[in-house]
C-alpha cells in the first residue's frame, strides 16, 4: 500500500482499519493491538462450553470481520479495497503463554495467506 499510493494513505488505511475494528469488538474484554506493519492481534474470550461451541462462534465473528473490513474505503481521490488474512487460535483452558499464542496464530495466519484465505 504504502509503496503503491504513499505514507499518507497508507497510515490512514490503518487507522480506519483500527476504527472499524473498534467497531466490531466493543466488548470490555477484547483487546485489540497492532504489533507491526499491517497486522493487527485480536485477543477475547468466547463465552461457550465447548470447543466446538467457540469454532462456530469464531466463524461467526471471523466472517463478520472480513465483511466490515473488505468494505471500499474512500481515501484522498479514490476508493480502496483491503482483503484479509485470518490466524486464530482457541484455546481451551489451556495453559499458554501469550508468546506461544501468538507464534501459532502466526503460523496459522501464514497458512491461510499460502492458501489464498
Amino acid at each position: 500500500m504504502n509503496d503503491l499510493h504513499g505514507h499518507i494513505i497508507g497510515d490512514k488505511l490503518l487507522c480506519i482499519v483500527s476504527e472499524r475494528l473498534q467497531a466490531i469488538f466493543i466488548r470490555k474484554d477484547c483487546i485489540i493491538s497492532r504489533i507491526g506493519g499491517d497486522e493487527f492481534v485480536i485477543c477475547l474470550s468466547l463465552n461457550s462450553y465447548s470447543l466446538e461451541e467457540s469454532r462456530s462462534q469464531f466463524d461467526a465473528i471471523a466472517q463478520h470481520l472480513l465483511t466490515v473490513i473488505s468494505e471500499p474505503l474512500i481515501l484522498g481521490n479514490g476508493t480502496l479495497s483491503c482483503s484479509v488474512s485470518i490466524g486464530a487460535v482457541l484455546l481451551d483452558g489451556e495453559k499458554m503463554d501469550s508468546d506461544e499464542a501468538l507464534k501459532l496464530a502466526d503460523l496459522a495466519l501464514y497458512h491461510a495467506k499460502r492458501n489464498g484465505r
